[in-house]
């Protein structure tokens, strides 16, 4: 049985699946979420389609909860919400529960280069 150890966004890489990760989730679109932790930090997750009746009930925007046994994998830059190359996958042995205690906001702001705004172009990675 793995020993899971509590973590944050910046903690994850595709090697490391033993970490409960405390996040709360940003935004909610059908499938997809944005999750932040309590560095601000962004991710995006991925319900697969099978799954998203099982796990909605506990995936409320607004909501703080901790996600273990997930799996790690990279994002196609073109179906990326967030800024980082990793998004995390919701599987059925995916545990999900309610994290009461998490202190970060519900909403945070990623800045962007001023030339990217004043030309309309989009980045390249999202």
């Amino acid at each position: 049985m793995a020993t899971y150890v509590a973590g944050n966004i910046n903690d994850l890489s595709a090697v490391k699946d033993n970490i409960r990760l405390r996040v709360r989730i940003s935004r909610k679109k059908n499938m997809e979420l944005v999750v932040m932790d309590e560095q601000s930090t962004k991710m995006q997750v991925t319900i697969h389609m099978a799954l998203v009746n099982r796990f909605k009930h506990k995936l409320e925007e607004g909501s703080a909860v901790t996600f273990s046994r997930y799996s790690l994998g990279e994002i196609q830059p073109k179906y990326r919400m967030v800024n980082k190359p990793l998004r995390l996958s919701i599987f059925s042995n995916t545990i999900i529960e309610p994290c009461p205690d998490f202190t970060s906001f519900v909403y945070g702001f990623d800045f962007r280069a001023l030339k990217t705004i004043i030309d309309l172009q989009q980045e390249e990675d999202g």
